[in-house]
């Protein structure tokens, strides 16, 4: 299934409808659709707030798929890209007050797989 809305505030406030539209056909225990809930949630906040950087005029691109034993979620943002490798651990005692890198962290820690690619796309894959 594959969804894209604009980058604005007003989408954000709307996250949890597309998590339900995306996750329609989807059936997952509780446990671990939280997880994903999670990690679908700081994906597309990222890809709008720093990836698109409010910009109305660029998309989110979502793609879910689904085989028999994992769930893979693709979140496509316009944007110039970043290196993930230089997110801050928010964990280390100089970065607990700094603002970033908890979605990326706490996305490191539910998904059973996460890659950056293309300069813009990030993958998450959940093992059901």
């Amino acid at each position: 299934m594959d969804l894209e809305f604009l980058s604005s505030r007003y989408s954000l406030y709307h996250l949890e409808h597309f998590f339900c539209y995306l996750m329609e056909d989807v059936s997952l225990p509780p446990d671990l659709r939280h997880k994903v809930r999670l990690c679908f949630q700081e994906a597309v906040t990222n890809a709008v707030v720093h990836g698109n950087q409010y910009d109305e005029n660029k998309y989110v691109h979502i793609s879910l798929a689904q085989d028999t034993d994992k769930l893979i979620l693709k979140i496509r943002d316009e944007g110039n890209g970043f290196d993930i490798g230089q997110t801050r651990n928010p964990l280390e005692q100089t970065n607990l007050n700094l603002p970033g890198g908890r979605g990326i962290f706490l996305i490191k820690e539910y998904a059973n797989f996460l890659d950056y690619t293309e300069g813009n796309t990030l993958v998450m894959e959940f093992e059901m």
